[in-house]
Formats: structure tokens, sequence, C-alpha cells
């Protein structure tokens, strides 16, 4: 899941991996909602350690991407410890879409700054370049990319109610 560097490895995408800025409605209530990624820095944030290791956000902003500062109120490298903490009330968080739908289909979680949405790359099933590569895993990549397809079932969920940008 993520972007892939160049490597040694074969990796057929099987779908896109969006992500969303996401807080409760009790935070937005309390702290108000977030117009502009400047207003990031009146916000607290819930950290994702492997991506978010100094405190910024990098979003995409002008056409290309930007660091934007967010006050640090939780760090970790579970998202579902991100999503519960998000669900709470005690920040917003950066979540894949593939872990946040239940919660954004409830009202439990509310996207804010959609068109600055991050990147999260793509899902793919990577595996070892070989002279031939066994059937049993072509067999597997192939059924992943036809069962989930793309867009996938969580973002077309999450698309029909216009909580996808």
């Amino acid at each position: 899941i993520g972007r892939l560097e160049d490597s040694s490895l074969v990796a057929r995408i099987i779908t896109d991996n969006h992500h969303l800025i996401c807080a409760s409605p009790e935070y937005l209530e309390k702290n108000g909602t977030p117009q502009h990624p400047e207003d990031l820095q009146l916000h607290d944030g819930l950290m994702y350690y492997n991506r978010e290791p100094n405190g910024f956000w990098r979003l995409p902003f002008n056409g290309h991407q930007e660091s934007f500062r967010i006050r640090t109120r939780l760090r970790t490298d579970s998202g579902h410890q991100l999503l519960e903490s998000a669900k709470a009330g005690i920040g917003l968080a950066i979540l894949p879409t593939f872990l946040a739908q239940d919660a954004l289909l409830c009202g439990e979680l509310i996207p804010v700054l959609l068109p600055y949405s991050p990147s999260g790359g793509h899902i793919s099933v990577v595996y070892r370049k070989a002279i031939k590569t066994p059937h049993k895993i072509l067999a597997l990549a192939q059924f992943l990319g036809d069962e989930i397809g793309h867009p996938a079932p969580w973002d077309r969920a999450l698309a029909e109610r216009g909580l996808l940008y």
C-alpha cells in the first residue's frame, strides 16, 4: 500500500489508495472547520508516524506538494488508533478511505479540505521478478484486481455520497 519505490519487484496496481483529512463532528463544532491548509496550524493533528515524522502534513497545493504545520496531539504507527482517536474528537487525521469508509458513511467522521486531500499512492500486489512467475501468484493478482476493481467499492460508496473529491 502506498507509493512504490523502484526495485527489483513487480507491482500490479489493484486500485487507488485515496486518503481524506477527517474529524468528528464534535471536534469541528468545538474547534471550527479548516477552510485552507494554512488553517491547520490552529488545529490538533493526529499524526501517522511513518508518514508525518516532523509535525507537517504534505498536501497538494497549486499543482505541487507543500508542507503545512499542524499541532501534534497524537503520534502513532497504527491506522486503527488514528481512526478511533479521530472518532473520539481528539483531532484531525489523514485516513485511507478503505479504513475510514464506515465512519464517514455513518457521520462519525466528516471529511475536510477535500481539494487538498493527500495522495496515498496505490494498493498493489507485489512479487519478485522471475523467469516464470508461478501461476498461483498471477491468479491471486488477477483475482484481487477483479474482486476489488477500480474504483474500489469503498471509494464508490463515498463518491456516491459526495464524500470523495
